[in-house]
Order: C-alpha cells, then structure tokens, then sequence
C-alpha cells in the first residue's frame, strides 16, 4: 500500500492577498493557513487612508470576502475543505513563542510559522511577496517561496521585429513584425503576413526607425485591439500611443471617442511623492501626477499649431484636424487624465485607453482594466520591465508580463520590445550602462 503524501502547510502573508486575493485557493490539495496577523491587516487595509486609488482596499475587501465564503463550512481552526481539495485553516488561538519584536505584523506571522513548523514535524512553507519576510524565515529554517502562480519571463523571449527571410517569426499566434529587405511584413495568427505602408507620418511626425513603424502600424490598426510596448526609457513608448490617439480621436471621423491616459500611483523613493501628497483637488493633483504625460502631450501638439496662417509642418492628415490646445482637448472631454484605480467600475466604448508605467501594474489590475473595455475601444499598456517601483513587483510578477504571456496567441493583440532608446544619446547611454 502506497504511503499517503504528507501535506504542506503554506503560511501566506498578507501582501501575497493583496496581490492576488483569490492566492488562497491555488495551492492544489495542502493545507492553506490565514493567521490571525494577516486577517488583522486585511481588515486594517479595507479602510486605509493613504491608499491613493483604491486598489489595495479593494483587494483587502475581495479576500476577506472570498475567506468569507467559508465560513459555516465546518470549523476553520481544524480545517475545512476547499474546491481543490486543499484546506483552509484559520486559527485565532495560538500561543506560539515570538522570535522577533512582536510589535511587527510581520514577525508574528513567521513566530507563528515557526511554532507551527515545530508541531508533530509539520512541513510548513511562508509565503510571501516581500523579500526580507523570506530571508527571516529563511533564518529561522522555514521553507519560504515567492507566490509564483502569475509570474512569467516570456516577454523577453518575444516582442521584438525581426530581421531576415525566417518567415512567421516566433511561432506564436498574436501580431508579430519582420524587416525583409526594404518591406515591414506584419503576420497575424498562422497567415502568410501582409506588407505595411511605410515612412508614414502621424500629426507631421515620422517614426524614427523599424521599430517606431511597427508601433505605429499596430496603434493605428482597428482590428488590434490591446498592444504592450515594452522597453527602455526613451524609445518612445509614450509619445507614439499619445500621438495615434489623439491623431485618431480628433480627426473629422475620429475611430474613437476620447482618450483616457491613466497611470499606477506609484513614484519612486520616498512615499511622501506620492500622488495624494500633492496640492489641491484630484484635478490638480492629477495635473502633477501627469507631468510626464502633458511634456509629450506639448511636443505632439506644438506640431500642428498655426504659424502665420499655416501649419507647422505640412502633412497628409492637416485637412482632417483642428487647430488643438491641451486645454481644448480637456475642457471638451477628449482627453482624460486618471489614476488608474478611477477606471474601476466604468465601462469604457470608443475609447482610446493608454496605461502608461504599466510595469508597477499588477495581474489584477491589468484583468481589471481591460474588462473596463467597452465595444469599439483599444488599449495600450506602456512600460519598461526593467525599471519597477511597486514594493512587491518584480519584472516577472508584473501585470505587463503577465499580460504579455496570457495573450501571446491572441491574433488581436501585440506585444512589441522597442530596444533602440530615441530620446538623446546621453539618456540611451545611461539606460545601457546604468
């Protein structure tokens, strides 16, 4: 008779719910145990007053909510059966030894932990997004893991334009580019690709090179319905998905209705540069918060503004725009400037949606977000996979990775890896050497 498997006892810390609050459900048929510390700081968290866009109380309220579910199910102290098979414990009683300053939620999770590890030889394992709670535990000779369910590194195998006569490059089914000669070939799904228009300007401005024509073709295209850039700072991630959607939400038949630009609140170093710490209402807080955005913004516009009763610069699409202003594009509802947690809960038609520092995004955040998408709209997540200011995030654990991995065959999506940095040769070499 075969020996029964012993199972895992898996230790999750809060960060890890907030991240994922379903986390609890995916440890297939072990035992799963919520501590006391942890359902305290959920409960703390659904009300927290710092939390910028509301993102991290909605977690909180979710996971609670989804323990919730189980409650009348049988006594959760000793355990009760989940879907999976797995078990759910939740055990308010113990009096286990405190090995760190007790005044730390965090170190009474590992105190707990580790009385639990030492009940009848049970195998325990801490789970958690923050590294120093798993160098402690490590410490302390637990088992310890990062939550790894969302994690994918797949966006540094593909994404880029390739070059030379391999045809359907990548072997994947979602929108892909190649450079064949002097022809930019887009293939979708198992086609044989079709050539794209070159060297054609948007608002009186060029791509650069290749890889700009590329985003280009893929922002301006109808039937791509959610593109990610990735890539390093200045290759103009940003300023070609404000360009195409502005261009197209402005001109005589415009495929979109308005814009919305939105960004995570989350800045780098100290929390007193969050959004909440600036001046005056939401408005004017997101005015600052959205400095980066309206740069770009100046630099596309100035393009098409009137000088001596001509336009800037001459180009194809002129009869088709107005004479356009930041402010005019604000005031008439064109344009929306918004923190990304204000996108939850509406539904978004004809709309032109970019998500700019999509890497401090988590999996949630960017499911909740494209389910915002109404008929007729296409989003646009921009961000650099290597530069990641979210405290528990890494460039594998990020919303845009793993939104890169969930579409890599969907025929109505693209993911393009701009590597060649644009913005000066000073700012290409710092993202080379530093």
């Amino acid at each position: 008779m075969a020996a029964r498997k012993k199972t895992k006892h898996f230790i999750l810390d809060t960060n890890v719910l907030i991240h994922d609050p379903d986390a609890f459900r995916e440890f297939g048929d072990n035992t799963v145990v919520i501590c006391e510390e942890v359902l305290e700081e959920l409960d703390s968290l659904k009300k927290r007053s710092d939390d910028t866009d509301g993102s991290v109380s909605a977690s909180a309220r979710k996971a609670s909510n989804g323990l919730a579910e189980f409650l009348g199910q049988g006594d959760v102290r000793k355990g009760v059966k989940m879907p999976n098979r797995g078990t759910l414990v939740i055990p308010l009683d113990s009096s286990y030894p405190l090995k760190f300053n007790k005044n730390a939620p965090d170190n009474r999770i590992l105190s707990f932990a580790y009385g639990l590890s030492r009940e009848n030889g049970k195998r325990v394992s801490v789970i958690s997004k923050d590294t120093n709670v798993r160098l402690k535990a490590a410490g302390l000779g637990l088992d310890t893991e990062d939550y790894t369910k969302d994690q994918s590194e797949l966006f540094r195998k593909y994404g880029s334009v390739f070059e030379g006569g391999d045809e359907k490059p990548n072997g994947i089914l979602s929108i892909r580019y190649q450079i064949r000669g002097g022809e930019i070939w887009r293939f979708c799904g198992g086609d044989d690709g079709r050539t794209i228009r070159r060297k054609r300007s948007v608002m009186g401005i060029f791509p650069r090179n290749g890889e700009q024509e590329c985003a280009l073709d893929a922002l301006s295209c109808p039937d791509i319905e959610a593109v990610a850039l990735s890539g390093i700072a200045g290759t103009g991630k940003t300023f070609l998905a404000l360009l195409v959607g502005i261009s197209q939400t402005t001109k005589k038949d415009p495929l979109y209705e308005r814009i919305i630009v939105a960004r995570p609140p989350v800045t780098v170093g100290n929390k007193n540069s969050d959004i909440g710490y600036f001046p005056g209402d939401k408005e004017e807080k997101l005015m600052n918060w959205m400095q980066p955005i309206r740069d770009n913004l100046e630099v596309i516009l100035k393009n098409v503004e009137p000088e001596e009763g001509k336009f800037r610069k001459k180009f194809a699409e002129k009869d088709n725009h107005v004479v356009l202003t930041l402010e005019k594009l604000l005031s008439s509802g064109k344009l929306e400037l918004e923190s990304i947690g204000h996108i939850r809960g509406r539904s978004l038609s004809k709309t032109f949606i970019i998500i700019d520092e999509a890497q401090n995004t988590r999996p949630l955040d960017v499911k909740t977000l494209i389910t915002r998408c109404g008929e007729g709209s296409k989003i646009v997540f921009c961000g650099d996979l290597g530069q990641i200011d979210a405290p528990y995030l890494d460039s594998s654990s990020s919303g845009l990775a793993h939104l890169i991995d969930r579409f890599k065959d969907d025929e109505n999506f693209c993911h393009l890896r701009l590597e060649q940095g644009l913005r000066s040769r000073l700012a290409d070499k710092a993202a080379r050497l530093l």
